[in-house]
Parts: structure tokens; sequence; C-alpha cells
């Protein structure tokens, strides 16, 4: 197809081939678009492939149709970042697969870099979803249902940005989830409904920062004075080994503040990148409360001779909790390279002591964040729509559960595949159910070495998978990877409790570690089709584990 340009008039012509498909068949139809810039213009033939889908829908009983409204808009990403757009370009109303872009770049990109068209809106977002596939503000059509493209710039003449054409792709499937109920196929009427895959690999969020990296080995520089425990332990790596008498913490008096603050400096053997940092409490909150900061700063420099840099500032501090050896995570307002830092607490939560057990700094990238999808009806109903991305790529174990009239009831299905840019209608008739009791007791088990690397083990309907260690004999788990809990029965987990007489350290989201020597406890809680350990986590002599699912 020939491009044309037009000057000083950000026009996007987008021609798409109409395709629509039927219930367990091919969703929508496609369509071209182009991105429009600031003081510059971009001209883009915009066509679809016959499997490729566009985001804006209507619906003609089973089968959605391609449209476009008015309000539609296009986000303009650098294939660099998903972070802040170069602009936004505007849908003309259609109610074909054909549409004109008008919108301004913030910059002109240069030829031969490539550009990321976002549709529908820039904040690549799958939670929060009501159910509702049209019109209402938070829908499907209006909100979640993605389509992307990719374009390179051709040339920059001028005023004038030629790029390839645009072919938009559907980023997720779209399902409708009739439920019924298994005893007796009357329909339920769900106040929320949860989708849970058992790889794990339903997608949240795309383009936000993941932490991915926790700097240790830090230098302790100098601060206040403490007539308790030394700020250098803030630094010290020392943290959740009660086993080996290695607990260590920051513990301060009110009169050992100095101009108003504690404070602690120290520094990496180089500068590093620093996107956040994770605080985590002392061993003993849940007995002495308040100790935890409200107040704080925390300062950095790239080089020992530069001032300080203020890069994060927490005031009236609701995050921290009153348990014993949380770490919590916290961004800081200015990323960058530092090696100096000057971490300053100025009020805890009402206490005249403050505590913290240990401050690690951490980088962050662009990721995927994956998890489980609840959707939650404007008023109970029994048909919901769901917009769903799984990045596994083969088929999965779904399980789908709902909170009807304070009841639970749950459908799990094996071998299910959802496709991008497909429509599906499914009748998913469901089970009412009760708290049922799991009890792994490593004294009865198999007396044998289960190398997890990579591999799995079973036992009474519950799946341990990945990368680690397991040895009844001496009641050792090990995580030398993430692993990660699943079990065949179709519920979810609501509370894991890992229970062993030597040193019990679970770590990852929804996990705490307490107890006394001779009687470690690491307990999980939570509601999820599965749960994760997180590297680098053991379990000396472990005896048992018990697993409530529901």
């Amino acid at each position: 197809m020939k491009k044309e340009i037009r000057t000083l008039a950000a026009l996007l012509i987008a021609s798409a081939a109409f395709v629509a498909c039927s219930s367990d068949d091919n969703i929508i139809a496609n369509e071209n678009q182009q991105p429009v810039i600031g003081k510059y213009t971009m001209t883009i033939n915009a066509s679809k492939g016959d499997d490729a889908t566009t985001r804006a829908l209507s619906l003609d009983g089973k089968t959605l149709n391609v449209k476009w409204a008015n309000t539609d808009e296009v986000s303009v990403f650098p294939t660099s970042s998903w972070l802040t757009p170069l602009g936004t370009l505007t849908a003309a109303a259609s109610e074909t697969g054909s549409t004109s872009l008008t919108g301004d770049l913030t910059s002109a990109p240069s030829a031969g870099d490539q550009l990321n068209l976002l549709f529908p809106r820039a904040k690549w977002d799958y939670t929060g979803q009501t159910g509702v596939l049209l019109s209402d503000a938070n829908s499907i059509e209006k909100k979640y249902d993605y389509a992307l493209a990719n374009v390179e710039v051709a040339s920059v003449d001028g005023n004038t940005i030629n790029t390839t054409d645009a072919d938009f792709a559907s980023q997720q499937a779209i399902v409708k989830f009739i439920l019924k109920n298994k005893s007796d196929n009357s329909s339920l009427n769900a106040s929320s409904l949860t989708v849970s895959a058992a790889s794990n690999k339903l997608v949240t969020g795309k383009g936000f920062y993941t932490k991915n990296t926790t700097h240790s080995g830090y230098t302790f520089d100098g601060g206040t004075a403490s007539s308790n425990d030394s700020p250098s332990n803030l630094v010290d790596g020392k943290k959740n080994y009660p086993y080996q008498n290695q607990y260590t913490k920051w513990c301060t008096n009110t009169g050992d503040k100095v101009d108003g603050i504690w404070y602690c400096e120290f520094h990496t053997e180089s500068a590093v990148q620093v996107n956040g940092y994770t605080i985590t409490t002392g061993d003993d909150n849940s007995s002495w409360n308040n100790r935890n900061p409200k107040d704080w700063v925390l300062k950095a420099k790239a080089d020992a001779g530069d001032s300080w840099t203020t890069i994060a500032t927490v005031t009236n501090d609701a995050t921290l909790k009153d348990d014993n050896v949380l770490p919590f995570d916290f961004n800081v307002d200015v990323p960058g390279m530092y090696q100096y830092f000057r971490f300053e607490v100025s009020a805890t939560r009402g206490a005249d002591v403050m505590q913290i057990e240990e401050l690690e700094l951490f980088e962050s990238n662009y990721g995927t964040a994956y998890g489980d999808l609840t959707v939650t009806p404007a008023s109970a109903t029994s048909e919901i729509f769901v917009a769903l991305r799984n990045e596994n790529g083969s088929p999965d174990t779904y399980t789908v559960s709902a909170n009807v009239g304070g009841k639970k009831y749950a459908f799990s299905k094996s071998g299910a595949t959802f496709q991008n840019g497909k429509y599906y209608e499914i009748t998913v008739k469901m089970a009412e159910q009760t708290a049922s009791t799991v009890e792994w007791i490593f004294s009865e088990m198999t007396s044998e070495h289960a190398d997890l690397l990579m591999g799995s083990y079973t036992y009474k309907d519950v799946t341990l998978s990945g990368m680690g260690d397991l040895n009844f004999d001496n009641g050792s788990l090990t995580a030398m990877g993430n692993l990660t809990f699943t079990n065949t029965l179709g519920k979810h987990f609501k509370k894991i409790v890992i229970t062993a007489t030597g040193n019990a350290d679970f770590r990852g989201t929804g996990w705490t570690n307490g107890g006394e020597p001779g009687n470690w406890t690491s307990t999980w809680t939570g509601d999820a089709s599965s749960v994760t350990i997180d590297n680098h986590s053991d379990g000396d002599h472990v005896t048992s584990i018990v697993f409530t699912l529901e």
C-alpha cells in the first residue's frame, strides 16, 4: 500500500478486514492505525491480517464485531520503555474496521526506531474487572481489551514521519463464564469470581517495575550513638536466622537522637542502581508495639564528595506492621546509580524506642506481573465476562471459584487453553466447597530424597514443584529456586503451616516466620490456587506441613 503524507495534520488511516468469530471461535475484527506527533506528522497505513484482532468491540448475539468510538485512544511508546507514552492518538467514530487516528507526540523518533501502539489505555493492567463486556466505564470494551501493534520509523522528513504499516493484534482471550450449580443445574449468582492457572502465568499487569535484585554487602560508615543496638546492625545482612542466633537489629532510644533524628550511613563497593528498598521489622515487634519508624528519609550520592540528595521521603507511614522480622518494600522517588547512603528516622509510631531489623536496597526492571484474576460485578450475576491473558503458551489447569451468598463454589479443568484473540462462552458447573486439611508428616512419608531440580513431588493431592531439595530422612526442605505448592483438588490454599525442630526460614508473599529453638514455624496465609516459596528459603528438621484448603 502506498503511503500518503499529510502536512500538519496527524491523520492515521486504519483499514481492517472484518473477521468475527462465535462461541469457541476466533473473536474480533482487526484494524490499523497510525501514531501522530506533537509538532510532527506521522501517517501509517494500517491493515490487519486474517488472524489479527482489534480492541474495539460490539456484541451481536454470540459474535464480537469491530467498531471504533471517538473517545477511543491509542498510546504510543518507544519499545525500550512502557513507563511514559510519547503521545496519544484519538480515533474517529467508525462502525467498521477503518478509522482515522490523530494526536501529538512529545518528540520525534529517528529513522529505524521501533514504536509500540497500545490500545485502549497506557496502563496495562488486567485487575479491577467488573465482568461487563460493553458500555460500562470499567467494562472490557473500555478498559481491558488490549490490542498491540508495532511499527518502524522509515524516515523523518522535516515535520513528517513515515512508518511501516501497523497490524493490531488482540492481547487476550475474552471469556463469558455462565455459572451453574453442579448439584441441580440452577444458576449461581456470584458476588465475585476468581480465575487461577496452575502455571501461575495469568497476567495481572505488564510494563511495571518488578523487583529483581537485592543489593547487599554494605560497609557501615557511621550513625547516631545507640544506648541499645548499634545502627551498624541495620546493614550487616543478618536477619531472620534465629536458629543460628543471628538476629541483629538497630534499636535506639529517643534520647539518642541528634538534631531530632536517628541516622545510619553506609556505602556499597561500587555504584548500584537503586529503584527501591526493603525494611525488615524487628524480631520482637509483636510484643513491643509502635517501635516501627513513622517518618523517615533516604538520602544518596554517587561519590563521597557529593552533596546528599533525598531520594525517598515517607511521612506518617502505615505500611510497616507490628510483626516480627517481616520485610516491606518501598519505592524511591529519585531512582538512579548511587554508592553512598544515609537513612534518617525522625519519628516512631509512638514508642520511645525505635527498632529496625534490616535495610536493603534493590534494583527493579520492567516486567510482567502474574497472579489470580478476581472479577467483582456491581451486583451478583450468573454471567460474567473476563479478559484473560495467559503467557504459559500451552494447555493449563484452570480453577474458577465463586462467592455465592456467603458460600464458595469451584470448578477446575485441566488441559484447557485460552488463546489471545478468541471469544469463548463456557458453562461451568460448580460444586460447593468445604474446608479440608492435608497434612504431610515427614516421619510417615517415604524415606527418600526427592530432588526437585525442575521437577515435582505429589503427596495426598498436594504437589511441590520447582528447583529445590526435599529429604524426608532429615526433614530438609530447601529452595534453590522458587518452589510452588499446587493441589489436584481444584481448591484454594487458605493456610500453610511448616513446623520444624530446627530453623524454619521460608520467604515470599504471605509467609511469616517465628518460634523458638526446638519449635519453629513458618506460616503462609492467603487465598490462592498456588503458593510460592522464594529462592534461598530453607527448613532444617521439618516435622510436618499442614495445608488448609477450601
